[in-house]
């Protein structure tokens, strides 16, 4: 444990400046993309591309291997309210087929055929700045609201239980004939140079009778320990309704984010021409 305390320092070390500006309001759940050719790759969250500045794709490397996973955003319209959509999908055939071998609650026992399954995301994203940019101060306070369906393919009916976790619940529901329906509102801002917070309150329903359905809550800190380096720490709350009960859970985040932008002599050469 203590190795991996001074290797996340030397981390922070190698990527820290000495002095940096304010930096931009966080896009992730937002209208917003990531700007061209800028990189972000963290520890958990999924690694951000920016293809133009009204497109980026992300994913998780990480799990490639046994879920294979890809997401594009596009910003369609890019005034006072902006306005995105995001759609993707993800192959979970592959990670259900290495679980069913731990027998995880007995959701899934070991001798269980695990179908072929692609699971589509289709989201649409309205972003507004509450607070404009002034001679004083930056812009600030970006409420973002979402809808958003999740669904997906199966070549036959899974012959596995529900995972009655909260959480996953709801995700892995879209695998039994089911689509999940959430709304949700995001309020994103600068605390100060080098602190962003991001609260969200989003609601889920399985299916569209609205019988199964929970209340997720997030709330996150952003260090910006340098240009290239944020520390973010936080907490997950839900609460749902499910087949067995009513359950409430809680855990707490914490990520290593490293943002690799493009080169200042590019941008103003591309600027010149």
């Amino acid at each position: 444990m203590k190795k991996i305390y001074i290797l996340i320092l030397l981390l922070i070390f190698l990527f820290s400046q000495k002095s940096y500006s304010q930096q931009e309001i966080w896009t992730v759940g937002t209208a917003k993309t990531i700007p061209k050719k800028n990189l972000d790759l963290s520890v958990f969250m999924p690694l951000r591309y920016g293809i133009t500045n009204t497109l980026e794709v992300f994913g998780q490397p990480y799990a490639f291997l046994i879920l294979p996973n890809v997401n594009i955003k596009k910003m369609w319209l890019d005034k006072e309210w902006k306005i995105s959509t995001v759609h993707g999908l993800n192959y979970p055939t592959i990670f259900l087929r290495t679980i069913r071998k731990f027998d995880i609650e007995k959701s899934i026992p070991r001798d269980t055929a695990v179908p072929q399954i692609v699971a589509f995301r289709n989201e649409i994203l309205f972003s507004k700045m509450l607070k404009k940019k002034t001679s004083c101060n930056p812009s600030n306070y970006l409420l973002t609201i979402k809808l958003g369906a999740k669904f997906a393919y199966k070549s036959e009916k899974p012959r596995f239980l529900p995972i009655l976790r909260p959480v996953i619940f709801q995700e892995t529901s879209i695998y039994h004939d089911n689509i999940l329906l959430y709304i949700g509102v995001d309020l994103d801002g600068h605390i100060d140079e080098t602190l962003d917070f991001t609260l969200d309150l989003d609601f889920q329903s399985v299916g569209v009778d609205m019988k199964y359905w929970a209340i997720q809550h997030k709330g996150l800190l952003r260090w910006h320990a340098g240009k290239r380096t944020t520390i973010v720490v936080g907490y997950l709350a839900s609460y749902g309704n499910y087949p067995d009960k009513n359950r409430v859970y809680i855990m707490p985040l914490i990520d290593l984010i490293w943002r690799f932008k493009a080169k200042r002599g590019k941008e103003l050469k591309l600027f010149e021409e």
